[in-house]
């Protein structure tokens, strides 16, 4: 399908970096900090089996290996492929290790893992353009091709399905797929709901089931149907005592349909109250593959999410929100023992362990992270970033701040109140045990009760590590009886509350912020850090907070020059970037520029690959009042010239061109507007697709795009805060 390739590299790029385009501005010639030789495009030849090699001297591997760690070996080639076909139309394009391709002014989402495929409209002769690289130099990628179907399907390979328990009166979701393979807007029709496809798009829709499972293992079928005719979903029917149990729920973030995995325990009986241990997997692993690792327990059910695709979001953001959506699902529908959830994860899922117990301190008996990296800059330094190179902005000091959260040993003080189990091999070569050395480390210093084990043979994972007897021990036998507990957040948008009190509004957005507090009798003691307001669940009585007291008797606590207690508070919040996608979203772009459906799509295609996400693309002129009113979501617009309601459209009109904003428009509703007049900057839109914009890359309420980002990386951003007002009423 390729016959001519030709490369440009190898770069030395950051890790997770967004916006910098090593090829910005065009030159005939450039340089790497990998060796002195200019780089120029040349043709690569395929190897004797076919496949693409690319030239990299071991030696200067070896050597920025040696100078900067792994940041060292994140090695990026440009490619110019031309592509040969039988036919021209659209194809159904594989690429691991191939995250888009580019053709002419269109940009088409692939997955970079390989795990999916992506919708392009391809000619003979057309010249791909694609960027291969990644952690541990540059492997040889692959892109197959074939031949789309003629008219939209289901695209079979990527179904969300639960498992039934034999005999059982089963009601719940199913996800299905969604494909336009055409260069037209159709319709399709699930089970007399009508759902909007752009062309090469792909959508994932929730489909309710409600079915008896037949009284034996085995499976069975359900019926949905699609413009209707019948698709058959085949289902599995399975014990108590099965392997794992496959469950799904409708996500609150975008209506998706995501999925869990169960081991129940032995002699499983739904009358009984259980423990539960909340089981993060490690990148590249499914979580039902998780749940198989796992022996049955005697006292807990085992539950493991799945990071809403198996490499996932590192357990932050929309990986955090399916782990708690997951372990929330299972407490509505099993009788749980809320003093009895232990946290547990490997590898990416113990640096989910340590996000998660930092941050919510008080949901989890224990917390046992193995084989952890501690945050991703000192996992994979983030120091080859761009705009590391050019120091200090303002924007730079705040896209520090919105990392915070995520530095999780920043906030192992709320560590203080729960004990925890680091498991560690000495041979470990894919997370470095210097991670659980000096969690250990700095654990002892902040007085945590803890406990290292230590298992000097083993490497990354072995088997029983899951179940490992010394481990679960500690699990079972360690207590806290300090009298305080300790909270601090940087970020209230990821937690805001632990210990029954809930803060409302801080002082000072992105800094510490938190408390201690103590019972004293029927007294409550709090000293606070950086907060403007709080609540407390389920308490009445005096209270002494910073010095002041007084009488609580529910609603809020505002500090004005002293505390007080009010019944009704409007408590402000910054708003980010990636809150838009927190809730139900609708992507809309404008049809008054070219530009603006190609990105909706890639956006939409990339959140469904990456986010088993559902995201509806739709034209500005189907944006109605009447659209509004029926349903609550957030809106996404794309384009500088869009039609909007009323409603939407005074806000639209405020914001400045070549600008990316996000603003609240009413109770409850966000509008991401992306304003480019300049189609110049239009290529850099493309690095803030909600998938690639997280974690470390957090963006803050609103951006100022110019081209200077292609070479300066954030440096040549600028951009701050909003605010948003809420409501608090008793």
């Amino acid at each position: 399908m390729i016959d001519t390739l030709l490369i440009l590299g190898p770069f030395l790029a950051g890790v997770r970096e967004g916006f910098v385009d090593y090829t910005y501005p065009p030159l005939e010639r450039y340089r790497s900090p990998l060796s002195a030789e200019e780089l120029r495009w040349r043709v690569l030849p395929p190897d004797s089996e076919g496949r693409y090699v690319f030239p990299l001297d071991t030696s200067l591997l070896k050597a920025a290996g040696d100078e900067h760690g792994l940041a060292g070996l994140n090695i990026l080639f440009y490619v110019k492929a031309r592509v040969r076909l039988e036919t021209s139309g659209v194809y159904l394009v594989r690429g691991k290790w191939v995250g888009s391709l580019k053709v002419g002014n269109r940009r088409f989402a692939l997955n970079y893992y390989g795990d999916r495929e992506g919708l392009a409209y391809l000619r003979d002769g057309d010249t791909l353009e694609f960027r291969v690289g990644g952690l541990g130099g540059v492997r040889p990628f692959e892109l197959t091709f074939r031949k789309a179907p003629d008219t939209p399907f289901v695209y079979e390979e990527d179904l969300t399905l639960p498992d039934l328990i034999k005999g059982e009166l089963y009601r719940g979701y199913v996800g299905i797929t969604l494909a336009n393979p055409t260069l037209k807007t159709v319709s399709v029709n699930v089970n007399g709901r009508d759902y909007r496809l752009p062309p090469l798009t792909f959508l994932k829709v929730p489909v309710r089931i409600s079915l008896k499972a037949p009284a034996r293992v085995g499976s069975t079928q359900v019926s949905v149907y699609i413009n209707g005719k019948p698709h058959r979903l085949k289902l599995a029917v399975k014990t108590h005592s099965a392997d794992y149990v496959r469950r799904t729920f409708l996500s609150e973030v975008d209506s998706s349909v995501q999925y869990y995995a169960l081991k129940f325990p032995r002699g499983f009986n739904p009358r009984r109250r259980y423990g539960l241990v909340l089981s993060l997997h490690g990148a590249a692993v499914k979580a039902e593959n998780r749940c198989k690792a796992h022996e049955h327990r005697e006292r807990e059910i085992v539950v493991c999410p799945t990071n809403r695709r198996r490499w996932g979001f590192d357990w932050e953001d929309w990986g955090r929100v399916d782990a708690l959506e997951a372990l929330r699902e299972v407490r509505r529908t099993f009788r749980i023992d809320e003093r009895g959830i232990f946290l547990m994860g490997t590898s990416m899922g113990g640096h989910g362990v340590w996000h998660l117990c930092t941050s919510y301190p008080s949901l989890w008996r224990a917390c046992m992270p193995a084989a952890a990296w501690l945050s991703i800059d000192l996992y994979v330094p983030t120091h080859m970033q761009r705009y590391r190179l050019f120091g200090k902005t303002p924007f730079v000091e705040l896209q520090e701040r919105l990392y915070q959260q995520s530095r999780t040993t920043q906030l192992f003080i709320n560590l203080r109140n729960l004990p925890v189990v680091v498991l560690q091999g000495g041979k470990d070569r894919n997370v470095p045990p210097f991670h659980a050395l000096l969690a250990a480390d700095l654990l002892t210093r902040f007085g945590v009760v803890h406990r290292l084990v230590w298992r000097a043979e083993k490497g990354h994972w072995w088997d029983g590590s899951l179940d490992d007897g010394e481990m679960w021990r500690y699990a079972y036998r360690l207590k806290v009886r300090a009298e305080k507990r300790w909270f601090y957040t940087y970020d209230l948008s990821v937690s805001d509350s632990a210990f029954g009190v809930r803060i409302l509004e801080v002082e000072r957005p992105f800094y510490r912020a938190g408390f201690v507090y103590e019972k004293r009798g029927r007294t409550l003691v709090l000293k606070t850090e950086n907060v403007k307001s709080l609540a407390i669940k389920d308490f009445r009585g005096k209270v002494i907070i910073d010095g002041d007291t007084l009488r609580y008797g529910g609603g809020v606590l505002v500090k004005f020059r002293r505390w007080k207690n009010l019944n009704r508070y409007a408590y402000r919040r910054p708003v980010l970037f990636r809150d838009a996608f927190m809730k139900p979203f609708v992507i809309v772009y404008s049809t008054s520029e070219d530009w603006t459906q190609d990105l909706a799509v890639y956006y939409a295609n990339s959140w469904w690959s990456y986010a088993n996400g559902h995201a509806p693309v739709l034209p500005d002129t189907l944006l109605t009042e009447d659209v509004l009113k029926e349903r609550g979501f957030n809106i996404v617009v794309l384009g500088s010239r869009a039609k909007l309601p009323p409603l939407l459209g005074v806000f639209y009109e405020k914001v400045k061109q070549n600008r990316v904003e996000i603003v609240p428009v009413e109770e409850g509703r966000l509008m991401l507007v992306m304003k480019v007049e300049n189609v110049d900057l239009v290529p850099f839109l493309y690095s803030l697709s909600p998938t690639s914009v997280r974690s470390v890359r957090a963006m803050p309420s609103y951006i100022e795009i110019t081209e200077d980002v292609g070479v300066y990386g954030i440096f040549g951003l600028k951009g701050g805060l909003k605010m948003r007002t809420s409501i608090w009423r008793e």
